[in-house]
């Protein structure tokens, strides 16, 4: 808090004081002193210090006013720089003693680190011995003095404060919070709040239609053993149903805005799921498309080996994530030098892969990518244009004697700033049992051993988090890794559902002594009129489309 002095007779005022600086005693006004001798009729008058930044033009000035914070944040100063009073935040002085309102703005994903940093200067004891100090510098390099009184126009005063100083920190950071809170504000009035009944995180809210565990017992014809229990299947080349389920209509719409950097990855997975390598056919077919982005790197997984060794070759022959899906022949595109095949998408999907492709192709995005972890989108879009130089494969290994995906490893250390295509290790001579048989390994089942590299190594954080998303939701085989990795990283893993479909045999045996409570319930697509017509025979997993107006620009 600062100071300045008032003459009762003639009203004139003296320059700002701080605290630190006030006189012993009494002042006098020099002129009225003059003329009437010696008084008492000079008035300390207490003013607040306010720290305002313009996010425009990323100025931040000081000011001095007694007007109370309410009453001068409504009058909303003009940037001293631009003029404008738009993008004019404060840093708000009662934050420092309100612990949940300074938690709000660290909540992981509203802001990047450096500035969540930065806030913690509320907390700073010495800040407004900083503010004085940055006070004193900006207005006067002399020694102050209290005579002559200055004449002042409207006991308000505006100062620059250097761009390094710790209160222009505090303020761009709680301006980039503000502007946040106004964007999410703004999102959630035009498109409503995000339901329970959207939210992929909270899938076992979600409308459907439950079959019993029962029923698939009683209905199914095939069965599998597994750890000596005996489950039902569909068919003898469908996954294994190991509890009951819960049908969902694949039309209806879940919506990611608190999940922006899962949902990318999906849309970026299901661009490349669709790509017809080396003419096509079963040999070629992925059948399932997983990205990762963790550490400032990304990764791509798939099922099929032959595939992926493709998609290495083919990023790095084109230079670059967006270069090669500037060249996919997509439906309606008469050029383009990989063929596609649609595979089992649903009319939703295949109605946006051309969006997605432009999104990514044009660098242009919707808004919706802004709600929640932005600044790990823009590094993620910043990857789709990485030369062929940061472009390479990691390979993961089997452990030689022990067995399980806790024991797997990969062959080099990640680094930051690559585009990784992640092999499973191939059959070669003298290299012992360290290798994958093909088709028996998942696309997410592969980031485990990435994931315990980076996290081991401290390279994933709570505001760096590791995020995944793919074509469709996670199998119960992939759901029981990634569920043993985001025990152990906690909430430095962020994963797109909490859905999980049914079992493959296959790569279950990657995953030892599996259990499968009774009270868990599988999630699956289907059409909603086979559902109606008591259809049971469902078993697809793939992601549900995304809300329309995340394809619309605000």
């Amino acid at each position: 808090m600062f100071f300045y002095f008032e003459c009762q007779s003639c009203k004139k005022v003296s320059d700002l004081i701080p605290e630190s600086e006030l006189p012993d005693e009494p002042a006098q006004c020099s002129e009225c002193s003059k003329k009437f001798g010696p008084s008492n009729k000079v008035e300390r008058i207490a003013v607040n210090y306010y720290i305002f930044h313009c996010r425009k033009c990323d100025y931040t000035s000081g000011m001095c006013s007694a007007l109370d914070y309410p009453t001068q944040k409504g009058i909303r100063p003009r940037c001293p720089k631009c003029a404008q009073v738009d993008d004019v935040y404060f840093v708000k002085p009662h934050v420092r003693n309100k612990p949940e309102r300074l938690k709000k703005r660290k909540h992981p994903g509203v802001l990047p680190p450096d500035e969540v940093t930065d806030l913690g200067l509320y907390q700073t004891e010495d800040l407004e011995k900083t503010a004085n100090e940055e006070l004193l510098q900006a207005i006067k390099k002399t020694k102050r003095t209290l005579f002559p009184f200055q004449q002042e126009d409207d006991q308000v005063r505006l100062f620059t404060l250097g761009s390094t100083s710790s209160s222009a920190k505090l303020a761009r950071s709680e301006s980039r919070y503000q502007e946040k809170k106004k964007f999410r504000k703004a999102f959630n009035k035009r498109f409503g709040e995000l339901s329970d009944a959207r939210d992929p995180m909270k899938t076992t809210m979600h409308v459907g239609t439950p079959v019993p565990f029962t029923q698939y017992q009683s209905d199914l014809g095939h069965s599998e053993n597994i750890n000596g229990v005996t489950y039902p299947k569909m068919s003898k080349s469908s996954p294994v149903v190991v509890n009951g389920a819960k049908l969902v209509d694949r039309s209806l719409t879940w919506d990611y805005r608190e999940l922006g950097p899962n949902s990318f990855l999906r849309r970026l997975c299901s661009l490349v799921y669709v790509v017809e390598f080396n003419g096509g056919g079963d040999s070629n077919n992925p059948v399932e498309v997983q990205a990762m982005w963790a550490h400032g790197s990304l990764f791509l997984s798939t099922n099929n080996y032959t595939f992926s060794k493709a998609l290495l070759e083919a990023l790095q022959s084109d230079g670059s994530v967006a270069a090669f899906l500037d060249k996919l022949k997509l439906p309606g595109l008469t050029t383009g030098s990989y063929d596609t095949s649609l595979r089992n998408f649903g009319n939703e999907h295949k109605a946006k892969l051309g969006v997605y492709r432009d999104e990514i192709v044009k660098n242009t995005y919707p808004d919706y990518f802004r709600f929640k972890w932005e600044y790990v989108f823009s590094q993620m879009r910043l990857a789709m244009r990485w030369s062929a130089a940061n472009i390479r494969g990691i390979t993961v290994l089997k452990d030689k004697t022990r067995k399980g995906y806790p024991f797997w490893s990969v062959d080099s250390t990640v680094e930051t700033g690559k585009i990784y295509v992640v092999l499973p290790k191939a059959l070669t001579k003298g290299e012992g049992q360290v290798y994958f048989t093909k088709k028996k390994i998942h696309a997410e089942q592969l980031f485990y051993p990435i994931l315990m590299q980076l996290n081991g190594a401290s390279r994933i954080s709570l505001f760096q988090p590791a995020f995944i998303g793919g074509v469709k939701t996670p199998c119960r085989t992939c759901y029981e890794v990634l569920q043993d990795a985001s025990r152990v990283l906690g909430d430095k893993l962020i994963l797109p559902t909490d859905a999980f479909g049914h079992y493959w045999g296959a790569s279950g045996m990657h995953v030892p002594n599996t259990v499968f409570p009774s009270h868990l319930q599988t999630l699956v697509f289907g059409a909603q009129k086979s559902i109606d017509e008591g259809s049971i025979n469902i078993y697809n997993t793939e992601m549900p489309p995304s809300p329309k107006h995340d394809d619309e620009d605000d």
